[in-house]
């Protein structure tokens, strides 16, 4: 009933975006994430998105932040940003780093995680191989195009054009927390460093394909 609730409250969020009512869609988002989990703050992220409305920044920091784990892996709130101008999702900064993790074990775990972040889609997906091959013929896939580690910073940049993706950023820190843990990496920060968010610069909101 719970999960049923959720989704219907989502779906009236959603259909209320653009209708004038902004507190109207923030109670059904709420409601969504007290119903279902930190999920519908994710797809929260994403509605506001699609509807070009900058209070995809706010609720995807929210969604990021319900990822950390007390005394385990944290994860920055600000991780993967979405950039805001005049009240618009502009751009988003993909680049994210590790700190405080054992170095070899994260690295090892930024390696596997590396080889997985090509096959995470827009909507939050992660490809199998098969799927992945299948999937890229498609001429609006959407794929990170390059994926690049950096050994002495571990640090991950992904090649999305900077377009915004909130469900994409939920799939990317996913993969990475899912590698820690398997690597043995039992505490870690996440984050995106301050240097890429204050160098960023708008960019074209474009398919990021590989």
């Amino acid at each position: 009933m719970a999960v049923n609730g959720a989704e219907a409250a989502f779906a009236s969020g959603r259909a209320a975006l653009g209708g004038g009512d902004g507190g109207e869609v923030e109670r059904c988002f709420e409601l969504a994430v007290r119903l279902g989990g930190p999920v519908y703050l994710w797809r929260a992220a994403g509605a506001f998105n699609d509807a070009f409305d900058g209070r995809a920044a706010d609720w995807q920091r929210r969604a990021v932040a319900s990822l950390s784990v007390p005394d385990g892996i944290v994860v920055d709130p600000d991780t993967l940003p979405i950039v805001v101008s005049q009240g618009y999702p502009v751009d988003q900064v993909w680049r994210l780093a590790v700190r405080h993790g054992d170095g070899p074990r994260t690295l090892a775990a930024l390696t596997a995680a590396r080889e997985r972040l090509y096959r995470v889609t827009e909507d939050g997906r992660e490809l199998g191989e098969a799927e992945f091959r299948e999937f890229c013929q498609a001429p609006d896939c959407y794929t990170p195009n390059g994926v690049t580690l950096r050994p002495d910073s571990l640090e991950l940049s992904l090649n999305c054009k900077d377009a915004v993706m909130p469900l994409m950023a939920a799939a990317v820190l996913r993969v990475v927390v899912e590698e820690l843990t398997a690597h043995g990496v039992g505490t870690a920060g996440l984050f995106t460093p301050p240097a890429a968010r204050r160098s960023h610069w708008g960019g074209s909101a474009t398919a990021c394909q590989r």
